[in-house]
């Protein structure tokens, strides 16, 4: 989690996960909670995705939750 205001958001949620990793049913539950909430969430697949995304949160241009 991610407390720095950014373009419209106030919050960034990544969840991480390793290469190939799955969202379970419960993940994707709580993380379209807090997009209803209008928090920037989304979901890296490895360090590199991780920091690409946390970059472009902090640019004000999230990338929002996505499902694999």
């Amino acid at each position: 989690m991610i407390e720095e205001p950014a373009g419209k958001y106030q919050i960034f949620y990544l969840e991480l996960k390793k290469i190939g990793g799955k969202l379970d049913e419960y993940q994707i539950a709580w993380l379209k909670r807090h997009i209803a909430k209008g928090h920037a969430c989304s979901v890296s697949y490895g360090y590199y995705d991780a920091i690409y995304k946390i970059e472009k949160y902090l640019q004000g241009m999230p990338i929002i939750c996505e499902e694999k």
